[in-house]
Formats: structure tokens, sequence, C-alpha cells
């Protein structure tokens, strides 16, 4: 994720579902004139950031708890948006995409690495298999999430799969720039 980011100098940067903050720290490391914000819609998972990010208090970073699908931010206010392992989790993924747009300055990165099926009808059966649990899952196959890009003024620019063990889906890195 990090090296789709390379070539680029963001001045802002949201770590969407930021969970424990991981990534963040990493985005301060990489990006030292940056203005680093985690947003998680988890307060728990913000106090676990704020713990791990509170190490550099010289760097500017912000956490704030809110909803991917409604965020608080200005239009056309950040270069860049990262959200690693939480895209799955969103109930009403066009509708976040197309929030997405609207923060991100013209030619903005958006780069999601979320679980993805191989194909709609895997996804369609991952979804009925998680609904009745009231978390459902919503692994994308690649051709859906291009898709879904595209409708809401993306172009995408590269993706693949990030090889991991276990029986959990793929990982599918996809980096795109808002048009």
């Amino acid at each position: 994720m990090l090296r789709r980011l390379d070539g680029n100098s963001p001045s802002t940067i949201v770590d969407l579902g930021c969970g424990t903050g991981q990534l963040s720290a990493r985005l301060i490391e990489r990006f030292p004139h940056a203005t680093i914000a985690g947003i998680d819609f988890s307060a728990g998972m913000l106090a676990e950031a704020a713990q791990r990010l509170s190490a550099d208090p010289s760097h500017p970073y912000a956490l704030l708890r809110a909803d991917a699908e409604k965020l608080p931010l200005a239009p056309s206010s950040i270069d860049a948006v990262v959200c690693t392992e939480s895209f799955h989790w969103y109930h009403h993924q066009a509708e976040t995409l197309e929030g997405l747009a609207e923060v991100l300055r013209p030619d903005g990165r958006l780069i999601i690495a979320s679980i993805a099926t191989l194909t709609s009808r895997a996804e369609s059966l991952i979804r009925g298999i998680t609904a009745p649990s009231g978390r459902t899952i919503r692994a994308l196959a690649p051709h859906q999430m291009r898709r879904l890009l595209r409708q809401s003024g993306f172009e995408v620019l590269h993706q693949q799969r990030i090889p991991r063990v276990g029986a959990v889906p793929w990982p599918v890195l996809t980096d795109a720039r808002l048009l």
C-alpha cells in the first residue's frame, strides 16, 4: 500500500478504518510533512491508535470517530485515502465511494486493500452466510470493485491480489485516481 503512494507528495492523507493505527504510524514515518488523519467508527480502536501514535508528538495527526459512509470532511480537501481491511464491512459501499470522491481533490488517490472473492457469485454467498450474524461481509470480486469505482468517478490504476495464509479470501489491493 505504501509503495503505491511512492512518487507522490500528499499533504493530507486519511487512513479510513484506521483501527489500532498501525498504518497511520507508517504513513507518518513515510510522509513526515503530511497531515495524517485516522478515522474509525470504533472508539476502542481509536483509543489504541491514540496510544500508538502518541509516541511521536512532533508530527501532526488527527484521530476522528466517524462513519465511513458519512465523512465529516470538507469537499476536495484530501490528497489520498487509504483503507485496509475495513471496506468489506461497509454496508453501503457505493455511497462510501461517492463520499470519498467528494472529499478527495482532483487526481486524489484512493487505495483500498480488502478481502475479495473471485466471483460475484462467491461474494453473494459470503454476504448471505454472514448476514444473519448482523455483521455482513461484502467481499467484492475485483471486477465489482472496479465497476463501483468507475461509477463513482475513479480510474483504476492498479489491482492485485495480496497472498496470505488461511481460509479467508485473499485481499485485493486496488489503487484508483479521482478523475
